[in-house]
């Protein structure tokens, strides 16, 4: 994950212009907060450069923005509004791990979210609008924030600070009790790929909420649309292909984003024969969608 190959430019460019929203709407407050209310005094917790008396100050003061930070990330919400395409990257990552590193899955995952896409934004937070690039921020909060960076990626890892960084082993009480949590955090962003269909070349995205769209209008419309078909093949091969998309009702009532359908495509094409029959029913945004 730290080598600079192709590939990993590659991702970096691709999670910096698909995810770099999001990072600004899920850090901003918190790392606002952070520059606001950290004094300079109170962000060095290396015993060598802290003063004795501030030293256990500095350790709670990191300790709660480290804690701060990663509830921001792993929140229902926060894993509800994370962009598809990161997930669907996550779980190649993960996919690829389980195959040929099945004993660093958990360390390639975390490596992957945290150190090539979470934590870049959280050091340098100016270059990627989550704090006004006219608002430097101090050298302490920098140093805060690279530390919180550092307790982030030992936690995705699922290591605890040692000999190398003696001074940071006061915080592994806090990576331990948030280890089940980040297990909980990676098991929510992956999502299964063998449901996953990729669009054709040439063929543009579409977002999840026009997946569920489209999934609820032919549920909406169902008896329309089955009144409209005549032939008893063409009957059939329309209710297997929505029997495809699985259960919207169960989709509604779990509230989970609509990844097992991937994308508007993989409807449209499990639904190609029978698109002339969508638009006898004449309703318009089901046209729209379909179309």
């Amino acid at each position: 994950m730290r080598e600079n190959s192709v590939a990993s430019r590659m991702c970096k460019v691709y999670l910096k212009r698909v995810g770099e929203a999001y990072l600004r709407e899920t850090l901003s407050a918190v790392v606002a907060q952070i520059a606001d209310s950290a004094a300079e005094s109170a962000c060095e917790v290396n015993p060598s450069y802290c003063e004795p008396a501030d030293l256990a100050r500095n350790q709670h003061n990191l300790t709660q923005k480290a804690s701060a930070v990663f509830e921001c990330l792993v929140s229902g919400s926060a894993v509800e509004r994370m962009p598809d395409g990161i997930r669907l990257l996550t779980s190649f990552v993960a996919a690829s791990a389980r195959k040929y590193a099945p004993n660093s899955v958990r360390a390639l995952v975390g490596g992957f979210l945290m150190l090539r896409y979470v934590n870049p934004a959280l050091v340098t937070p100016e270059q990627h609008g989550i704090v006004p690039k006219d608002r430097p921020l101090s050298a302490g909060v920098r140093k805060l924030l690279i530390s919180i960076s550092k307790v982030l990626q030992n936690l995705a890892n699922g290591v605890l600070f040692g000999k190398k960084e003696e001074f940071m082993t006061f915080i592994n009480p806090l990576l331990e009790s948030r280890r089940a949590a980040m297990d909980v955090y990676f098991d929510s962003v992956l999502v299964p790929l063998d449901t996953v269909v990729l669009s054709p070349p040439g063929q543009p995205p579409a977002s999840a909420r026009q997946v569920l769209e489209f999934h609820r209008l032919l549920h909406a419309y169902d008896a329309q649309i089955m009144a409209a078909l005549q032939q008893p093949a063409t009957v059939d091969d329309y209710r297997r292909h929505v029997a495809a998309l699985g259960s919207y009702e169960a989709k509604a009532v779990e509230r989970r984003r609509p990844l097992l359908l991937a994308s508007v495509d993989a409807a449209l094409l499990a639904l190609k024969d029978v698109q002339n029959v969508i638009r006898v029913v004449d309703q318009p945004r089901l046209v729209v969608l379909a179309g």
